[in-house]
């Protein structure tokens, strides 16, 4: 089966809790951040936010932009691994129905991997995160989707994998089967702190697989140590594609030998900044697979991006590709 992007990562049960300032520094979190904890942590905090006004979606970085994707038109699988729980049952029920090509493996030892999505009044996110089933998934899982694999357009990757060493051996598995067989990989590098934790591996990965490279400001910060500027002309020496998102400032976008191309950003109302960049990654990623210059795919990507933060969660509306802003541009 030939599929436009092919992507893996940590498929997650992403919880939207609405919540006070003063929540976060009670239950002694850090604003905006990447919180993991224990199984009994969660259920801990899972009964103290307990609401019907929570909303509970599919998650995962990779997923979110696998889902966008899906919405625009594209044809694509996602592979994750998800626990034999009713979280994991709505996960594989929305992939369905979304038209995904299910590559999600199951496990019946570990629960579903769980997000708390804390969204203060500013729009900011913070992550109280379980991994739970999603980092139990092995390479010998793996072997019925490397045809898959080498038969897409694109391999699409986010670096949260990488710090597990069971998932970092199972993407660099199909890594390997992609770069193999001309399939052109993507990598999202997900997370300043992932990168501050690997930026050895992380290089080593964009320079030896990379052909397109996500990032955000701070995320370029700790890669190269250099301003947006400086960081997007310093790895396009490395790879064939990189994106710098700049947030409200738009983004910027080079590919190997050509010139910086200034991407700007959708006037929105944000009230949930949750899966933006999935969504320009998801964007990006589609243009490409049309064969679109990269300035085309870089509107496509702030488009979407700017679709999804004026709504709660990273849910994206049926129908992507029918927005009025996308005519003349898919």
């Amino acid at each position: 089966m030939a599929l436009d992007v092919f992507g893996f990562g940590n498929a997650l049960v992403d919880i939207l809790v609405q919540i006070d300032d003063d929540h976060i520094a009670e239950l002694d979190l850090k604003k905006g951040l990447f919180h993991l904890v224990d199984n009994s942590k969660i259920e801990e905090l899972l009964r103290k936010f307990e609401s019907p006004e929570n909303k509970i979606v599919p998650a995962g970085s990779c997923a979110n932009t696998i889902f966008a994707l899906s919405s625009l038109g594209a044809d694509v699988a996602l592979c994750g691994k998800i626990g034999n729980d009713p979280h994991g049952k709505l996960y594989e029920e929305i992939v369905l129905k979304d038209g995904i090509n299910s590559r999600i493996k199951k496990s019946h030892d570990v629960g579903t991997g769980r997000v708390i999505n804390l969204i203060t009044p500013d729009s900011e996110r913070t992550f109280v995160v379980n991994l739970g089933a999603s980092v139990t998934l092995e390479k010998e899982e793996l072997h019925d989707v490397l045809e898959d694999v080498k038969e897409s357009g694109i391999f699409h990757m986010e670096c949260y994998v990488i710090e597990e060493p069971v998932l970092r051996e199972s993407v660099m598995y199909l890594a390997r089967a992609a770069k193999e067989n001309g399939v052109k990989i993507s990598v999202d590098l997900s997370d300043p702190g992932v990168i501050e934790r690997n930026l050895e591996y992380i290089r080593q990965l964009v320079e030896e697989y990379a052909d397109i490279v996500f990032l955000n400001e701070e995320e370029a910060k700790v890669f190269t140590g250099l301003d947006p500027d400086a960081a997007v002309n310093e790895i396009s020496k490395i790879c064939e594609t990189v994106i710098v998102k700049l947030g409200s400032s738009g983004s910027l976008v080079k590919s190997k030998g050509g010139e910086v191309v200034r991407i700007n950003a959708v006037k929105a109302s944000p009230v949930d900044t949750t899966g933006a960049g999935d969504f320009y990654a998801a964007g990006f990623l589609y243009g490409l697979s049309r064969g679109k210059d990269i300035a085309t795919c870089g509107k496509i990507g702030s488009i979407i991006a700017g679709k999804i933060v004026e709504q709660i969660g990273a849910r994206p509306p049926a129908d992507l590709k029918s927005m009025p802003e996308l005519e003349g541009l898919l």
